[in-house]
């Protein structure tokens, strides 16, 4: 949970507004980023696939694990990046599909999820946001 807030403080650094969604059992983490994060915005349990799309369209990027969530943004164009742990293979389950394009998903891939540095996923929204700035 704590790669999650310092996440966010990053992105508040940079002038970015974090948005959280996600399942209604993800409120309690959401609640804590939140809460050390005043810029952040809590949306977990309060969106549609409908809101999902037009918040990905609206997004700089967005990160998340391999998730549902994750194959919408993708989907939807909004560069992504997507941790995977070893109990999922994003070459069996990665995001695909005519609009995913391979320069619009990122996957970073541990053991666990928790073994991502903050820094390398800071890094990958980065390049992700850059690469959809190109011509």
């Amino acid at each position: 949970m704590q790669h999650f807030v310092e996440l966010a403080h990053l992105l508040a650094a940079e002038g970015r507004i974090p948005v959280l969604v996600g399942l209604a059992p993800l409120e309690g983490i959401a609640g804590q980023v939140c809460e050390s994060c005043p810029t952040a915005v809590d949306l977990t349990g309060r969106t549609s696939v409908g809101d999902l799309i037009f918040l990905t369209w609206a997004a700089s990027a967005a990160l998340g694990p391999d998730n549902g969530i994750m194959h919408v943004t993708a989907v939807a164009g909004c560069p992504s990046v997507v941790l995977y742990d070893l109990a999922s293979d994003p070459a069996l389950v990665g995001q695909r599909g005519d609009a995913v394009t391979i320069d619009a998903v990122t996957i970073l891939r541990r053991n666990q999820l928790a073994d991502v540095p903050v820094g390398e996923a800071m890094a990958a929204l980065q390049r992700s946001r850059r690469e959809r700035a190109r011509p």
